[in-house]
């Protein structure tokens, strides 16, 4: 409770504006041996109110909600799959892009089963950066609504037996049949 000019006023969240809240965060860049351009990012991020974070390691990219990465910097040699493996692994929460060159062949589909949300060809664009970010957001506030829109849909019940199942249909029969 909060006490304004002497009244009591009680302010409450509904879920998906807490889980949106929760959204503003960390974009945490992985570069590998890729060139990514620092200011494209923080110039696209700072628009989301979202701050940016270079990480070589990826127990540090743990408070990340998109991580931006090239392959390599799971480890030299990793492959674009194995790299979403690992971060999909390690980062289950996270929406992955991947920031692959050009020129690199990538099987996006594979890709796309394995975890990775979007992708950006480098070098990057701020504009390409922001429609990836708006991606993750939006992605972030259908979740968000589905979840509020589930918690607040009746249940239905349910019984261990089928009598029981049919015991409980009749109840709810019954007591609809009184009203």
């Amino acid at each position: 409770m909060k006490q304004i000019h002497g009244h009591s006023i009680r302010v409450s969240l509904a879920s998906h504006v807490l889980n949106f809240w929760r959204m503003t965060g960390n974009l945490i860049v992985m570069p590998g041996s890729a060139n990514l351009d620092l200011r494209a990012l923080q110039a696209a991020a700072m628009e989301f109110g979202w701050t940016v974070r270079f990480v070589h390691d990826l127990s540090k990219a743990a408070s990340g909600r998109a991580v931006l990465f090239y392959r390599d910097a799971l480890g030299p040699g990793c492959s674009w799959l194995d790299a979403v493996r690992q971060l999909k692994l390690a980062l289950p929460e996270a929406r992955l892009i991947v920031c692959h060159g050009l020129a690199e062949a990538i099987d996006w589909p594979e890709l796309c089963d394995a975890g990775a949300f979007h992708a950006l060809g480098l070098p990057l664009s701020v504009n390409e950066v922001r429609k990836s970010l708006g991606f993750v957001l939006e992605a972030e506030k259908r979740l968000s609504g589905l979840r509020h829109t589930r918690s607040h849909q009746p249940r239905p019940l349910r019984s261990e037996s089928k009598e029981g199942s049919k015991r409980a249909e009749f109840m709810i029969k019954s007591s609809s049949d009184e009203t």
